[in-house]
């Protein structure tokens, strides 16, 4: 059996998957605060899913596969860099070797996403394909011949820092005009939240990214003129990403991807019309079909990957 985590920023999901992927078990708990907690937790979660999978399915566990929502080398050993966590150059294989005597693989996030994407969902039998994860930022997974991509350091497809544009916030990273200040779910949020302010327009209720596309689609101005400029820059950074890979098919996951055939309409026209070569064919646009467990998935095939 092996084990998948996906280290989220508030909760960290784990299973226990079989070598014919199905997945056998999943829980959730919260992630932690200080690194020793996380760690902590991270070891025993390890240590209690190697005790069902004994107890209750009479196997042995093969290895461990972490996805973590930041920067890993290319050894695959080592958190180099996750801002959500507060983790800053961190040998998590080697520190949980010594808490758990396992094998831990670790990976970012959306590469992993993309590889569960690869085995059982919208990237299956393809040999190339992007998924882009639309949510509070914007995480890419890319298969390239059937494999993960990471590039060169471990950093290759960093997609949501790539910059299409001038921007009225700057991005978390510190720089102006990333991809993902204009098409993650946070992005929408906050234009449409200046939309509503330059129009002098008050809400008493927290916005979403979900509100916005349902009043979108009822017709309404201002969130339909979010939703054009939201489109208009996702559509750039998709044809930027067809021009540089040409991926059979580009899937879109997170939060964004509730939004359904509306959201999809607009922005495979616009992808469409702004092609480098038109009439050529390019890639398909979907959306991610392996679910909310695709974290925990992708990260135990890590393991399959690896070891295979």
């Amino acid at each position: 059996m092996l084990i998948g985590i996906d280290v989220g920023g508030t909760n960290i999901k784990s299973g226990l998957m079989d070598m014919n992927n199905n997945l056998l078990f999943d829980q959730s708990r919260p992630t932690g605060t200080t690194q020793d907690e996380i760690v902590n937790n991270l070891a025993d979660i390890i240590n209690g899913l190697q005790e069902k999978a004994r107890k209750e399915f009479n196997k042995e566990v093969l290895g461990v596969g972490i996805g973590v929502p930041g920067v890993v080398n290319k050894e695959l050993d080592h958190v180099f860099k996750c801002t959500n966590l507060g983790w800053f150059d961190i040998p998590l294989r080697k520190i949980l070797k010594e808490k758990t005597d396992f094998n831990v693989y670790l990976d970012n996030d959306a590469n992993l996403a993309a590889l569960a994407e690869h085995y059982i969902g919208s990237l299956k039998n393809k040999d190339t394909g992007v998924l882009l994860t639309l949510g509070t930022g914007v995480g890419g997974g890319v298969i390239i011949n059937g494999k993960p991509y990471r590039g060169g350091n471990g950093l290759g497809m960093e997609i949501g820092h790539m910059v299409i544009g001038e921007n009225f916030y700057n991005c978390s990273c510190g720089k102006n005009g990333c991809f993902e200040t204009f098409a993650s779910a946070t992005a929408i949020v906050k234009h449409f939240e200046k939309l509503l302010a330059d129009n002098n327009v008050t809400v008493d209720h927290e916005i979403s990214s979900k509100e916005i596309f349902e009043r979108a689609e009822k017709g309404e101005e201002l969130p339909m003129k979010a939703v054009d400029r939201y489109t208009t820059y996702l559509a750039t950074g998709i044809v930027n990403v067809i021009n540089a890979m040409d991926p059979e098919v580009i899937s879109l996951g997170g939060g964004v991807a509730a939004a359904g055939d509306f959201l999809l309409n607009i922005l495979t026209k616009k992808v469409t019309d702004t092609l480098f070569v038109k009439g050529f064919p390019s890639a398909k646009i979907n959306y991610a079909t392996a679910g909310n467990k695709a974290g925990i998935i992708g990260a135990a095939l890590l393991v399959k990957e690896e070891i295979a």
